[in-house]
């Protein structure tokens, strides 16, 4: 029961802010909360750009997202205007994702527990965005730079984590990951958060989705999607499991993970015994990283308990509501926990604020593509951490 006592104690931890907005309903307010949080970062986002690898093969075309999510694109030029970034420059920042990151899930209905890993250097380079729009409301973790969001998510139907895998054959057709999630965050029933996650993919992602009642773990390959209901507790790591037949690059990391989870740790039945398997660092694997939880490279744990959700950093809480279906305006004190102002800073938005207006927007062109990260044709497409 210890960890479930932790739960509910503020403790101070630097790093960590949530950012809050309110938007209507027009392109103008998506690239408005785009601006928003590309003002609010910039500094982040150049920080990340400039850390980026070289080198890519074309990837996306701005028509077909341009026509497909138009709302989504105006939020990437609003987030490229208010960084001081090119639109080209956010756009690879956005399309990244498909290449690497690593993370963790442990299914345990009602609980659901999911550890964001990355590289050392994206510590302190993200935040929680609480945003209302579209005339619905959302919460979505988010780098610098991303639209909402590379790795958990939730709104007032549903909630969802997410973990990167590697099929070394993309599906250029098909949809980059950051897009997918982004739409699931607006999905009005655990049904459209499914058959969104099922969309065909530029490369692959795991889904854990779930109402607070029902408990999906997913997996997309391109153009082919497996999706199970959970009653039974599950580990994720970054590896396909159902999908086990389609090429894939598999990290010693996540080999490591998966066994300790399972040979060596106790199998959760609650919300404390997913957050023990979580926070495991008392095993060091042949590369040096320490247990499923690795101090230099989880940048924070999520914990959906039935309706409740918990965010640590460095192991100490600072995040916790006890609804997480109720939008952070409709929420009582009694539902939202934010430890210490030290630790939980707000920057809250609207769109009625700023003067800035959007450009207006740019004519389709179908020939107008832009490259994006990915490894030069030949070579895997992914990296095999």
């Amino acid at each position: 029961m210890l960890w479930l006592l932790v739960v509910w104690c503020p403790a101070v931890v630097a790093g960590w802010e949530v950012f809050r907005g309110e938007y209507g309903r027009s392109l103008g307010d998506h690239w408005q909360f785009g601006y928003d949080m590309g003002s609010r970062y910039g500094e982040l986002i150049r920080l990340r750009f400039a850390a980026m690898p070289s080198g890519g093969q074309p990837i996306f075309e701005e028509a077909f997202y341009e026509a497909r999510y138009p709302s989504y694109v105006a939020e990437l030029r609003g987030i490229a205007a208010g960084s001081g970034l090119s639109y080209e420059e956010v756009v690879r920042l956005n399309t990244e994702v498909e290449t690497k990151r690593s993370c963790s899930d442990y299914t345990a209905p009602p609980a659901v527990g999911h550890n964001e890993d990355n590289r050392a250097s994206e510590k302190n380079r993200t935040f929680l965005a609480e945003v209302t729009i579209d005339g619905a409301f959302f919460a979505g973790y988010t780098y610098a730079g991303e639209l909402p969001t590379a790795g958990f998510g939730w709104n007032a139907y549903v909630a969802f984590t997410t973990d990167w895998v590697c099929p070394k054959v993309l599906l250029e057709t098909g949809v980059g990951r950051i897009f997918v999630a982004r739409d699931m965050l607006t999905a009005r029933s655990l049904d459209e958060a499914l058959a969104k996650a099922r969309t065909p993919h530029v490369a692959g992602h795991n889904y854990q989705i779930f109402n607070g009642t029902h408990f999906y773990v997913g997996e997309v390959a391109r153009n082919v999607s497996v999706f199970k209901r959970v009653t039974e507790p599950i580990f994720k790591a970054n590896e396909y499991d159902f999908l086990h037949w389609i090429p894939q690059i598999i990290g010693e990391s996540t080999v490591h993970r998966t066994a300790r989870a399972y040979a060596q740790l106790k199998t959760p039945r609650d919300a404390s015994g997913v957050l023990d398997v979580l926070f495991d660092d008392r095993d060091v694997d042949n590369s040096g990283r320490l247990g499923i939880y690795c101090p230099h490279c989880t940048l924070c744990t999520v914990l959906f308990d039935k309706m409740t959700v918990s965010i640590f950093v460095d192991k100490h809480l600072v995040y916790a509501r006890e609804d997480w279906s109720k939008s952070s305006s409709s929420s009582s004190s009694s539902q939202y926990h934010a430890p210490s102002s030290s630790v939980v800073q707000t920057a809250s938005t609207a769109s009625t604020v700023s003067t800035v207006s959007p450009p207006p927007p740019k004519k389709k062109n179908a020939a107008n593509a832009l490259r994006c990260l990915l490894p030069a044709a030949g070579t895997a497409p992914c990296s095999s951490k």
